[in-house]
């Protein structure tokens, strides 16, 4: 294998033991702290549904979610096997990356089952809570409240700037179909940032029991993040079409892996920082007559 054959499956094999293997163990540890710390009997608003034992219920999910991390780390250790086995080289033109995303995608279905257990939790939340009392606390809801304009106003004009770069690479026929095809896409993830930060500030309450502080350190989180990640995206576009503007494709996939790592690591870091389980509040999930 050639340094840069091995370079892509070092930095490929960090993708592995960073998203599959690293967080989901942190991400593990967590709830199982809160779960060992917390039960039902004395933060029953934490455990909604009475004809589940969430408590009992919870370890084994945990269990299934560390299950599919390995079986996915497992793919991913494997194509690195099969590559070092058939002797794998750069295709100078690149093409790697594709594999790339695509198990970038497969690393984050753990991800999407545990939000979605996260979701059905908080509707349950919702459902069970008998408070008729609505209060209306006086919350930022400017996005300057929860993340430096500073970001906002890159997040703004890195879009602009990257349609620029792409336009001007792609030369005489800017509006041929995959042309069109990238920048609709492009311009969704983009919109999708907006659409999550906007959900977070101004859509309804996910946990109806949360202080007002919690509340305001996890949409903090998620605006961050929808930032951000607008941010790396157009970063990374711009980077991908300077790269190929200047014949040096063999450089994308290794400089994917790298982009999705960063974008993990700002993710998982927000996610983690917004729910120290120290600094939350955990009284507001006691019973009515604790």
């Amino acid at each position: 294998m050639t340094f840069l054959a091995i370079l892509f499956c070092l930095i490929f094999l960090a993708q592995v033991l960073l998203i599959s293997i690293y967080y989901p163990w942190q991400f593990r540890r967590q709830i199982g702290s809160i779960l060992e710390h917390h039960p039902p009997h004395e933060y029953p608003r934490l455990y909604p549904n009475a004809s589940v034992d969430i408590a009992k219920v919870a370890p084994n999910a945990l269990r299934l979610y560390w299950g599919l991390n390995l079986v996915v780390a497992a793919v991913g250790l494997s194509l690195i096997g099969l590559a070092a086995g058939l002797g794998y080289t750069p295709n100078p033109r690149g093409g790697m990356e594709v594999v790339v995303i695509a198990f970038a995608f497969l690393q984050m279905i753990p991800h999407l089952l545990a939000e979605l257990s996260a979701a059905q939790l908080y509707r349950l939340m919702r459902r069970a809570n008998r408070n008729t009392i609505r209060t209306a606390a006086l919350e930022p809801r400017r996005i300057a409240d929860f993340v430096s304009p500073v970001a906002v106003l890159g997040a703004l004009l890195l879009f602009p700037l990257w349609m620029i770069v792409y336009l001007y690479r792609v030369g005489n026929d800017p509006w041929e179909a995959r042309v069109i095809v990238t920048l609709l896409v492009v311009t969704g993830l983009h919109i999708m940032c907006v659409g999550g930060a906007s959900q977070a500030m101004h859509g309804r309450k996910q946990d109806p029991h949360m202080s007002a502080e919690d509340r305001f350190t996890r949409i903090a989180s998620v605006v961050r993040i929808s930032v951000f990640t607008s941010i790396g995206v157009s970063l990374f576009l711009i980077a991908t079409d300077s790269v190929r503007a200047f014949g040096l494709d063999v450089f994308e996939p290794a400089m994917t892996s790298v982009y999705v790592q960063l974008l993990a690591v700002l993710g998982a870091t927000l996610a983690f920082r917004s729910n120290k389980i120290s600094q939350m509040d955990f009284s507001v999930y006691r019973g009515e007559t604790q």
